[in-house]
């Protein structure tokens, strides 16, 4: 009868149906790959000194400039000269100039780094030290000598710092870049002992 011929080929479709979607379904397990970068650190390489250049007078200052390193002499470890580089001015400076800290940053190779300088530090209130001069060097990726020496400005996140690879000028450590640091000595009211050696402490953070 016409009825159940109909009735048929719609229980055959079904089967088939189902049939199908259990021929098709599968389930799998695969693997994950993960690989950390390189943690970022800083070292010293040149010690922030004043010297013996601090008059003791009360309220007095002197200030060091570490902020214009030549663009070509910026690459290696205890390389950085300039013609006001470490030059020491103020009421408070004897010599005509110092050594400005030099600090190298590692980490992995061709990515940017963030540095950021906190404000003052101090030694017990006989004065105070400001990192107000200072830059970090953003290497451009070229074998030419076109990195730059950017300012650091206090409190302020220097963006962008990239650090050097294998295509960076050949003076340029791969994996690495540097920083610099100068500043003013303020001395407070109650002036500095002589023949006395002070130190004082900053503070540098550096993220990826």
């Amino acid at each position: 009868m016409q009825p159940n011929k109909t009735k048929l080929a719609l229980q055959v479709g079904a089967l088939l149906i189902g049939s199908s979607c259990a021929f098709n379904a599968a389930a799998d397990s695969f693997n994950l790959t993960v690989n950390t970068i390189a943690d970022v650190t800083i070292a010293e390489v040149t010690a922030l000194d004043f010297g013996a250049n601090i008059k003791t007078d009360a309220s007095g200052s002197c200030a060091m400039d570490a902020d214009q390193p030549v663009g070509s002499t910026v690459f290696a470890d205890g390389n950085l000269t300039a013609t006001t580089y470490g030059t020491l001015t103020g009421a408070n400076c004897v010599g005509a100039s110092a050594t400005p800290g030099v600090y190298s940053i590692t980490g992995e190779a061709g990515l940017d780094v963030t540095i950021t300088l906190t404000s003052e530090a101090q030694g017990a209130g006989d004065f105070t030290f400001s990192p107000t001069e200072g830059c970090a060097v953003i290497h451009d990726g070229a074998g030419t000598d076109g990195d730059l020496c950017t300012a650091l400005v206090v409190g302020t996140p220097l963006t962008g710092v990239t650090i050097a690879d294998g295509s960076d000028n050949g003076d340029s450590v791969s994996g690495a870049t540097h920083f610099t640091v100068g500043g003013t000595i303020a001395v407070g009211a109650t002036g500095l002992t002589s023949d006395t050696g002070y130190v004082a402490t900053f503070n540098v953070n550096v993220i990826y």
